[in-house]
């Protein structure tokens, strides 16, 4: 098989580690060096060699690392294939941008404490968790409207019987929403949620789901938190956790999957490595790998699932732009939502803060997040825009230093096509629930409750693996 080209020890301290161990196997008789071999292999291999009960998961994003996590708990044995060259997948952090300070976040950086099993998460691995203030206002029109107002109002077309009369499941978000009010500043500011929050345009999104969201509690009410190192540490850090001194054993990057057969045996997994094709012989698989991706897998539609369909893939459209000044020009913080700059769907705030609280902060770090049709044109040339944009409502800009500068458009990423899924209007949501039972979904885009989060993404890792624990114990 080929070998990862990602480990987590270097040469140096695996031969450090190892070599002492090889010496005494070398100098003992044949009739002992065969049995200390075995067990060299029980050290790299895990006690079961049978590739019966080994799982293998397609997919080191979050979803697969918390399969991975939890079929190590159970003592099951297991290996991931990766199509790209780190684990992480929309989790990822540029470590080094803002030197002393917070990584910088292209994907997820904000979690709620609704979200249980990433808090838990994030304690069992051991990493710092910080409480965020919660967003206070949104933005639209060019009015700042405090939030608990703005969840009133919604509230008040949540029960109202004339706004939900006829509501549909199928019905798009935008026919509801016109049909509901006449406050254009209202539907403006509803249009905005759904450009942030999911990367969609009102009439993209389905009103049922929003009737949904809205039911989990009012928006932007719980708190808000992030890891101190980022939260693209949390996959690391899983990732070491599961993977141990075994990652080139347990992982396999640059696998990307491109067919699936079914065979007698199992299912025939087919992957495009740098040394040529590749196929494995799987008899359980938990696959985790983008929704968007799934349709051009060959031999896909061998399995149930909505496959002559177009909406159930697409995906929401989010860029994330980062700028890192020397001079911190803004002098207050800026949380989301109290700034508008370029577009609709763009939301700007500080992701910068003090590791040493004695030492004034100086330097910043400032990410604006574009979500909708218009995050689909970020490129380069949208950080100039932003810059111009800065400069016109704080004059201090323009003496600041640019120390870095980064974007990331999602919907540009082959291997992801797009940031987080949520229901299209005119879809009958399609349910990921295999009726294989040595084949199970995973991915934030097959839970229910949290789709499109961090937590939908660790929970359906975890039911995945419960379905495969709950057959085998049935044997």
């Amino acid at each position: 098989m080929t070998k990862s080209t990602r480990r987590s020890f270097t040469r140096r301290q695996f031969m450090g580690q190892s070599t002492a161990f090889l010496t005494h196997v070398a100098a003992l008789p044949p009739t002992l060096a065969i049995p200390a071999c075995r067990s060299l292999d029980r050290v790299f291999l895990g006690e079961s060699r049978d590739d019966s009960e080994r799982v293998t998961i397609l997919g080191a994003g979050l979803a697969g690392l918390s399969a991975a996590y939890h079929l190590k708990r159970r003592q099951i044995p297991f290996q991931v294939f990766e199509a790209t060259a780190r684990p992480g997948g929309r989790l990822y952090h540029l470590p080094d941008f803002l030197p002393d300070q917070s990584v910088a976040e292209l994907g997820a950086e904000f979690f709620s404490s609704e979200h249980k099993s990433v808090l838990e998460l994030a304690k069992d691995l051991r990493l710092e968790i910080r409480e965020e203030k919660p967003k206070k206002f949104f933005r639209a029109k060019n009015q700042l409207v405090p939030l608990d107002k703005l969840n009133i109002e919604l509230r008040k077309l949540q029960h109202s019987k004339d706004a939900n009369q006829g509501l549909l499941p199928e019905m798009p978000f935008d026919q509801w929403m016109n049909s509901a009010t006449s406050d254009e500043l209202l539907r403006e500011l509803m249009a905005e949620w759904c450009r942030q929050r999911f990367g969609l345009e009102p009439d993209q999104i389905s009103a049922a789901h929003w009737q949904m969201e809205m039911r989990k509690g009012p928006l932007g009410s719980a708190p808000r938190h992030r890891l101190a190192n980022g939260t693209g540490l949390l996959a690391q850090a899983l990732f070491e956790r599961v993977s141990g001194y075994q990652s080139d054993l347990l992982f396999a990057f640059r696998h990307e999957w491109k067919a699936l057969r079914l065979r007698p045996q199992g299912y025939e997994l087919v992957f495009a490595t740098p040394n040529g094709e590749e196929r494995v012989l799987a008899k359980a698989v938990i696959c985790a790998v983008p929704l968007a991706v799934l349709k051009g897998i060959d031999g896909i539609e061998n399995l149930a699932g909505p496959w002559d369909q177009t909406d159930p893939f697409r995906m929401g459209n989010h860029s994330r732009l980062l700028l890192s000044y020397k001079q911190r020009f803004w002098a207050k913080p800026l949380r989301e939502g109290e700034l508008h700059l370029l577009a609709p769907g763009q939301t700007l705030w500080e992701s910068s803060f003090q590791l040493n609280t004695l030492a004034p902060l100086r330097r910043g770090l400032l990410t604006l997040q574009w979500g909708g049709e218009g995050a689909k044109q970020a490129g380069p040339e949208s950080l100039t825009d932003c810059q111009k944009e800065l400069a016109k409502i704080f004059p201090a800009a323009r003496e600041a230093e640019l120390m870095d500068q980064e974007v990331m458009n999602w919907g540009l990423r082959p291997l992801a096509q797009g940031s987080i899924s949520a229901p299209w209007s005119g879809l009958q949501t399609f349910r990921w629930k295999s009726d294989q039972v040595n084949w199970q979904w995973a991915g934030e885009h097959t839970s229910e409750k949290w789709r499109g989060s961090l937590e939908g993404a660790l929970e359906s890792g975890n039911q995945a693996v419960l379905r495969i624990a709950r057959e085998r114990n049935q044997r």
